[in-house]
């Protein structure tokens, strides 16, 4: 089990785990973009030679946001999702960012439950800001 940097040759895999059931996640253009502007980190984690799980941010002088998080629907309830936002949480950190902010449907519990065991908390609601109408629930972890 070890995290790893992902590059381009990762985003069909990435796209691949997200449509799993993450349709809000970034497409691979998208993914694509913020890799070439230097501003878009994605990270895995690769379980027995398989990626299994995805955390991708973007990040500021001091602020950065958590993208995306995606955990392979046979790889979750192993504490996998948390690993994940713990490693980029301390890379944050370690590059001085202060806040760390994202983005979670108002419906997506256990979502809700892994941000706040990783000590973010809710800051505002942004209504109807998913394509379907759920409100998106604004949650900052501070350092």
């Amino acid at each position: 089990m070890s995290f790893l940097a992902l590059t381009k040759n990762h985003l069909e895999l990435i796209t691949a785990i997200q449509k799993e059931d993450f349709a809000d996640g970034w497409n691979e253009n998208q993914l694509l973009s913020g890799l070439d502007s230097g501003n878009l980190q994605i990270i895995g984690y690769k379980d027995g030679g398989k990626i299994v799980g995805v955390i991708y941010y973007s990040a500021g002088i001091d602020t950065a946001d958590i993208e995306g998080v995606v955990v392979e629907k046979n790889a979750r309830k192993k504490g996998l999702g948390k690993k994940l936002v713990e490693f980029a949480l301390k890379s944050l950190e370690e590059k001085g960012v202060k806040n760390v902010l994202l983005e979670v449907r108002e419906s997506n519990l256990p979502a809700i439950a892994l941000y706040k065991a990783c000590g973010f908390k809710q800051i505002s609601l942004r209504k109807k800001y998913y394509s379907d109408g759920e409100n998106a629930m604004v949650m900052i972890r501070e350092f």
